[in-house]
């Protein structure tokens, strides 16, 4: 949701039916207590946004209600911890866990991954230990901190999403900031995004920000980072930031508005020009407050499951590689126009385009300045339309391709011969479209993926009872390092053991059999002729731009692109570092399933079994969750550098982009002038940051600079249970104390006493 400034308008206005201010009775806004109790229950800050709710919504149904942050802090702080639903919720949710692919990385990551790792499964026990003694003042001290420990996984493909911790959005006033470079080389600045915009219209001198409320502006911003998703601290910083890129997606970046932090009443800005400026804060109303006058009713509303029914949400994860088996080949049928007959012609903040996808995801132009004639770009803000567009994977995938080959046709008739992939802000999608748009670009690059499983007794149970049903969401067949098919599920389950932990043998093209079929034949996975004429395009006249907010199948495709087609890449943003930066900051896993998903699997091994399971399997629920989940996801599969599939997950590989470039103001503004910087760079001598290629004279180079711990994050993470503290690979200052074997609670002991004596009794479950 976008935020607006607009909190003067209604919540320091609003009043109650008796005249008196909505807030008294708790506390004014700045959190001095009021001398005028509001008469009459019901009282409390929860009470307070019902009354303005209602009448907001009397008065504006469509409207957003604003309340001033501390009222919305005093209300989530005013519900009692519910011990037991929460120490439930932790053991409901540990068996799940088990299959996230990069557990153990995470517990002890190597040096080249740029931030503290996390003891998973100990920060979890570490948050049930806390609530058996009572740690908590508030359920939302318990759901902060559980949100707390369950995004620093930094995993796009991973979150276990709460809706308490989603009831408001804590927004600014003062709109977003940028961060811009006076040239696209030299260190940037930040400023008001409000005062950098006036400066390019108006030719205002901008004076760049201090501090923020007192703090310095670099290390506030480093706060925010660890709100982010992304694993690459460039990716986190430039998340905070609002820019063109953003316009479509309605965000003004992290810094102005975000649904889970606290902020004050008021922003301060101090400016290096010796002004100040101060902006009020608000909080905006997320969910129906009609029915809640209490901290109890909000409890029951939020987080309690009503229904029989399971609370694990099926709708998409904040970001996928979607398994998707179009059943038209795209392009080979009429492309649907029920969205496109509504669609705007325009990309929102973008020119008029030579093709464009009806829900915005991918659109192609030319660049008309003399020197960069020859130029055309890409845009690729996903790989699948976002789910308001109510599109299903073939009509998307169809458009897709039609969109695709419509603009390929006009590059190649209109004698371009450069071509820019700009991917800023990518989350992912289709594999489908990611493997459809290589082979369109770069016909003659043979793919090559593989990926593990954790080797779990759960997984191996699953696997055994479901390895024939393709209606599985866990398990694919697959071949092995050879092309040779496996023949059956103890050939893939292995187990083989890296980084302490076990892992099932690698399953190479699975995420090509996922998205096409099974794979047998090369000429069914992509259409039969290439837009393009042969040869038209070599990897030298090509250039992938990233913010490094590239997740899922972004990283699929860059990585392939960059690696198999010798294609170089260019990061633009980040911290204000003369160093390299990665091109792929997001999450760099394979499949993502929901909690829904791995339940299906399970009930399908339950109906193979007849509800029998071995007595002691730490197998997860089939039932209903203890409290309410808005989202889930969970990483199944880490994905491994070709010819190094026995060496660390992409996740944890570092990969500089060839190149580093700041945005400038003119950046920040206007596409295009993006596009042109990146022509320049790429084509015409045009310099990089300092230190940033391999280059000595700064341009843009044929490899990528090595890792070095110059680039490791500065920022000061949160403690919190079972966080590591410090960057490093080698260093374990923090709370992460549980071991391997506690991590992964009693079931190795078992796994041992079913292997030396036999199958132990089983137990029935009931599904």
């Amino acid at each position: 949701m976008r935020t607006s400034p607009i909190f003067a308008g209604l919540a320091l206005s609003a009043t109650a039916s008796a005249g008196v201010p909505y807030w008294e009775g708790f506390g004014t806004p700045s959190g001095t207590p009021s001398s005028t109790p509001t008469p009459g229950p019901p009282t409390g800050a929860c009470a307070a946004i019902n009354k303005v709710y209602v009448a907001k919504q009397a008065e504006d149904p469509e409207g957003s209600v604003h309340v001033p942050p501390s009222v919305a802090l005093k209300c989530l702080r005013s519900i009692k911890v519910d011990v037991a639903k929460d120490i439930e919720f932790i053991d409901y949710l540990l068996p799940f866990m088990e299959f996230q692919s990069t557990l153990e990385y995470l517990a002890r990551p190597p040096a080249e991954y740029l931030i503290p790792g996390v003891d998973l499964i100990g920060g979890l026990l570490g948050i049930k230990a806390k609530l058996l003694d009572g740690s908590y003042d508030s359920q939302y001290d318990f759901i902060r901190e559980f949100t707390a420990v369950t995004t620093r996984v930094k995993d796009g493909h991973f979150g276990i999403f709460l809706p308490l911790a989603n009831a408001f959005t804590f927004a600014r006033g003062g709109g977003g900031l940028v961060s811009v470079s006076d040239d696209g080389c030299n260190v940037p600045k930040v400023y008001l995004a409000a005062d950098a915009k006036k400066s390019l219209l108006e030719g205002y001198s901008k004076s760049d920000i201090m501090t923020v409320d007192g703090m310095p502006i670099l290390e506030y911003i480093e706060t925010l980072t660890s709100l982010g998703s992304g694993q690459d601290p460039d990716a986190l910083y430039n998340e905070v930031f609002e820019g063109i890129t953003k316009v479509g997606q309605g965000s003004e970046g992290s810094f102005s508005g975000t649904q889970f932090t606290s902020i004050g009443e008021e922003t301060v800005f101090e400016f290096t020009n010796g002004s100040r400026a101060t902006f009020e804060n608000f909080a905006i109303v997320q969910v129906d407050f009609s029915e809640i006058d209490s901290p109890e009713a909000l409890h029951k509303q939020v987080e309690l499951p009503t229904t029989a029914a399971t609370t694990v949400a099926t709708t998409a994860a904040p970001t996928t590689t979607e398994p998707s088996t179009p059943t038209t080949t795209p392009g080979s049928a009429e492309t649907t126009t029920t969205s496109s007959d509504e669609a705007s012609p325009t990309v929102p903040g973008y020119p008029y385009p030579v093709s464009k996808h009806s829900a915005d995801w991918i659109s192609g132009y030319f660049l008309n300045e003399t020197e960069y004639k020859d130029v055309g770009v890409l845009v690729l803000n996903a790989f699948e339309a976002d789910s308001s567009f109510n599109l299903d994977s073939t009509e998307d995938l169809t458009e897709f391709y039609m969109t695709l080959t419509s603009f390929l046709s006009a590059f190649e008739e209109a004698g371009k011969k450069k071509l820019v992939i700009d991917l800023q802000g990518n989350g992912g999608g289709f594999v489908a479209a990611a493997v459809d748009l290589l082979h369109e670009i770069l016909p003659d690059v043979k793919l090559d993926d593989g990926y593990r499983m954790r080797a779990t007794d759960a997984l191996d149970w699953i696997g055994e009872n479901v390895w024939e049903d393709r209606d599985s969401a866990l398990i694919a067949s697959g071949k092995n390092e050879n092309g040779k098919p496996y023949k059956n599920w103890k050939q893939i389950f292995g187990p083989q053991t890296f980084n302490g932990d076990d892992f099932t043998h690698l399953i190479s093209n699975g995420l090509v059999e996922m998205a096409f079929g099974d794979g047998s034949d090369d000429s069914a996975t992509f259409p039969s002729n290439n837009t393009l004429s042969s040869g038209y395009l070599e990897a030298d006249n090509i250039v992938i731009l990233t913010d490094a907010s590239c997740h899922s199948s972004c990283p699929l495709f860059t990585g392939w692109m960059s690696r198999l087609g010798g294609v170089r890449t260019i990061a633009i943003g980040g911290r204000p570092l003369s160093a390299p930066m990665q091109a792929m900051g997001g999450t760099k896993g394979g499949v993502v399933l929901k909690l829904a998903q791995v339940q299906g699997d399970i009930n399908l091994a339950l109906n193979k079994t007849e509800g029998m399971v071995p007595y002691t399997l730490d197998l997860p629920s089939v039932e209903e969750a203890p409290l309410l989940i808005t989202d889930t996801a969970i990483n199944t599969q880490n994905q491994y550098l070709p010819g190094f599939k026995n060496s660390l997950p992409l996740q944890f590989v570092y990969e500089a982009a060839h190149c580093k470039m700041f945005y400038t103001t003119e950046m920040v503004f206007d596409v295009t002038k993006i596009w042109e910087g990146v022509a320049e760079v790429a084509w015409n001598g045009g310099k990089c940051v300092p230190g940033s290629t391999v280059n000595d004279d700064n341009t843009i180079g044929d490899t990528t600079p090595e890792f070095t711990p110059a680039v490791w994050s500065t920022a000061k993470w949160p403690a919190v249970p079972g966080a590591l503290l410090t960057v490093g690979g080698d260093d374990y200052k923090s709370g992460a104390t549980h071991s391997k074997k506690e991590r992964r609670s009693k079931r190795d002991d078992e796994r041992v006493r079913f292997v030396e004596h036999g199958p132990l009794p089983t137990k029935r479950v009931v599904f």
